[in-house]
């Protein structure tokens, strides 16, 4: 039986729900095999509007699945263990890829973790090395806030050995300074209209991203048609 991953969700539907079980639905939708997922039917999902386009595009791409019963639960924070598959499905688009079978490369991730072999191969790209050296640890359950996000993203998109910019002066956002080592990478993606920010001149880097930022990131990193740059302009708009 596939172990569950429990996350937090708060929707904004009328339904406060703890304890979803959106990983086991990941898991599921990937399937028992160390392979991608690659194109899928087009899927309407009943409790999304706010980046609705790019839910059902990164959906039918295969990047990034519901989490059962027609749903895509676009207010639960994404997990480490989730943000594994969903760039590994990204790196690989298009079609079917397969993934090197688990050895154990950390201590919380056995081989018999549902997402054990998107986390190892994420880690072979070396797009992460982990949340801990000694003892190896991934800490799958762990929500993933937006300033990791950043470089998550542009090392999947770039390479391992992506550098970003230098910082901009003066930088955009009140709450990311150029002192912050997250500040090149977050900026970095601003420059290539992937983010916004959050807002009110803020980027929230120490915010949870939820499951419908993440789908938005992800259609403006790897799907999106033309690809922007600063200024960003309605070029690539989903439709």
């Amino acid at each position: 039986m596939k172990r569950i991953a429990w996350v937090r969700q708060v929707t904004k539907v009328g339904m406060a729900m703890t304890g979803m079980v959106v990983l086991a639905a990941v898991s599921a939708a990937q399937g028992t095999s160390c392979q991608t997922l690659g194109p899928q039917c087009a899927q309407a999902f009943t409790d999304i509007s706010f980046g609705a386009c790019q839910i059902g595009k990164v959906a039918q791409a295969g990047i990034m699945p519901g989490c059962g019963g027609g749903q895509f639960c676009p207010n639960a924070a994404v997990t480490r263990g989730e943000m594994a598959v969903f760039l590994e499905n990204a790196k690989h688009l298009y079609s079917p890829f397969n993934l090197s079978q688990p050895i154990g490369r950390f201590a919380d991730v056995p081989t018999s973790f549902p997402l054990a072999c998107w986390i190892e191969e994420l880690y072979r790209d070396g797009i992460t090395a982990g949340c801990s050296l000694t003892p190896p640890l991934y800490c799958p359950d762990s929500a993933v806030n937006r300033a990791q996000m950043a470089v998550f993203i542009l090392k999947t998109t770039f390479g391992s050995s992506h550098v970003p910019p230098a910082c901009p002066n003066p930088p955009t956002f009140a709450d990311v300074p150029c002192s912050s080592p997250f500040a090149p990478w977050i900026y970095e993606l601003v420059s290539l209209c992937i983010t916004a920010g959050c807002g009110g001149g803020n980027y929230c880097p120490d915010a949870a991203i939820t499951r419908s930022q993440m789908a938005v990131f992800l259609w403006n990193a790897f799907l999106r048609s033309p690809q922007c740059t600063t200024p960003c302009t309605t070029c690539g708009t989903c439709s």
